[in-house]
């Protein structure tokens, strides 16, 4: 970022403060002049002349090497507008130094920062816009042919009741579809804003999200058992955790067949804690886990009753997990097989 800019930045005292450099060379181009006439002085040619002109000199000398270092201090400055120009008008993403410490450094690192994580969401709501336009246009489609067959019937009243019955189940199907793409929208925004790390105790946090999904377990007949050690703390945040486990329980209950189990248990070492939401149910593929948590899974698989899924909560999760520096896995033996979805939250 600037040779200048970067070699005064090596000097301790000039390293964290934007201002003191500047300060500093102005110090020295305004002394300049005076040490070349004390040395004029010193070294016995000391008449008037030779000390004016070596004023003059030493002036002129000193104010343009003090405005071309002044210039290049400016580099990160420079620097940094031209990187938002390039995004803002090439779309290129900036590849600003990181590693200064004043406040033109400081400034690098949050254009840095935030032009990635906005283009980040850029990318999240044009892959938002597809999913959309993929899931939602088949249905209606369907919707709007089953209402030309209904007015088709006349006074057929068995055809009309069936056709309505269809029409309402496609229409529910999406209104709960647009809804939970919503809501994901929702926890993702708090998930970016909101981030509140405290000591969290994973049983009590298990405990309290089991009773959210108790319509789903008692709907298929599905047990929960919660080995997790009441004993296990962590620093996390306990809402976005909650948002976690919530969607790894829905996820396991929807890939479950009646009357199974799910079973939630810890197991750690020196590194990490990693936290298991096992499920005996549909499983899949090994391999098939690398598209699980993207945001948009257009393959997204039907539950053990025909439940629909959009994979953001899988997506969703990952995102929060990344908040907690962990990471969240899926593995599986195969088909029919059961899978295990993991937190990992470092110790």
């Amino acid at each position: 970022m600037g040779y200048i800019y970067s070699t005064l930045s090596k000097i301790g005292f000039l390293s964290g403060n934007y201002a003191l450099k500047f300060l500093f060379i102005a110090f020295l181009g305004i002394h300049i002049p005076l040490l070349g006439a004390i040395a004029v002085i010193a070294w016995g040619s000391g008449s008037w002349i030779s000390i004016i002109v070596t004023l003059v000199v030493c002036t002129l000398v000193a104010c343009a090497a003090t405005l071309y270092i002044l210039k290049g201090l400016l580099a990160p400055l420079h620097g940094s507008e031209v990187a938002l120009e390039k995004y803002l008008y090439k779309h290129e993403l900036p590849q600003l130094p990181t590693q200064y410490t004043d406040e033109a450094g400081r400034l690098m690192q949050k254009i840095q920062i935030t032009v990635h994580q906005l283009d980040g969401l850029i990318k999240e709501k044009e892959e938002l816009a597809a999913l959309f336009s993929h899931d939602i246009r088949t249905p209606l489609a369907c919707i709007a042919g089953l209402s030309d067959m209904l007015q088709e019937k006349g006074d057929d009243v068995g055809s009309i009741n069936m056709l309505s019955r269809e029409i309402h189940k496609l229409a529910s199907e999406q209104l709960a579809f647009v809804q939970d793409i919503l809501d994901k929208m929702v926890a993702t925004s708090e998930v970016d804003t909101h981030f509140s790390p405290k000591p969290v105790m994973m049983r009590a946090v298990a405990e309290a999200v089991v009773p959210l999904v108790d319509g789903q377990l008692k709907a298929k007949e599905i047990t929960v058992r919660n080995d997790i050690d009441a004993s296990l703390q962590l620093q996390a945040d306990a809402e976005q955790v909650k948002h976690v486990l919530m969607n790894l329980l829905t996820n396991a209950i929807k890939f479950s067949y009646p009357g199974s189990l799910i079973h939630l248990w810890v197991n750690d070492n020196d590194s990490n804690i990693r936290i298991h939401v096992q499920d005996s149910g549909m499983g899949f593929k090994p391999g098939d886990e690398h598209g699980f948590f993207k945001m948009y899974t257009p393959q997204g698989r039907a539950g053990t009753a025909g439940e629909p899924s959009t994979g953001m909560g899988l997506y969703l999760s990952k995102k929060i997990m990344e908040k907690h520096g962990g990471t969240i896995s899926a593995t599986s033996s195969g088909a029919n097989k059961g899978s295990v979805f993991t937190m990992v939250f470092p110790s």
